[in-house]
């Protein structure tokens, strides 16, 4: 228990039975307390673990979203092109060009979540590959929206030509 030395120069009467009952009750009270720490403690551990389980699945559920998300994409995108008689004309070409570009850029997202749920940090070298997709893309949108707008455009012009007092009037 105690060292003999400890209590060398105090006289016998303080070594009584009292002090020794006020000792083990101090360490009673200090076991009750480490005690009611550790629970505590045992306490928030366990919801930090649950907390990162929840965290843990926020790419998996993110990624079922956003598939979701690009079926309904699709499927609207497929509805409008169902009403468009000719594929070939301007609005078929402009849906297919859109529906193309959804669906690339829902893929690409689906593709960021993945890799982060398989614990992948570095997305540079897919950063380019996305970078030349959105480039692709794009030129075909905007080749796409000249080619809707060119009409348009030509109409104007040839409207203009035959009465050229009212087309330079508003130049």
């Amino acid at each position: 228990m105690t060292h003999p030395n400890l209590f060398q120069g105090l006289p016998p009467i303080l070594l009584s039975p009292f002090l020794n009952f006020q000792f083990h009750e101090s360490v009673d009270d200090s076991k009750k307390h480490l005690k009611q720490l550790n629970d505590h403690l045992m306490g928030e551990i366990s919801e930090l673990k649950h907390e990162v389980v929840l965290v843990r699945e926020i790419p998996q559920r993110l990624c079922e979203s956003m598939a979701s998300c690009r079926d309904i994409n699709k499927d609207v995108l497929l509805t409008l092109q169902s009403f468009v008689p000719d594929g070939d004309s301007s609005i078929g070409k402009f849906l297919s060009t859109t529906c193309e570009i959804g669906l690339s850029l829902f893929s690409n997202l689906e593709k960021r979540f993945s890799m982060e749920m398989d614990g992948h940090k570095s997305f540079n070298v897919n950063d380019s590959l996305v970078q030349e997709n959105w480039k692709v893309l794009s030129e075909r949108l905007k080749g796409t929206i000249t080619s809707l707008a060119l009409p348009d455009k030509l109409a104007v012009q040839n409207k203009e030509e035959k009465n050229p007092i009212c087309g330079s009037a508003y130049k």
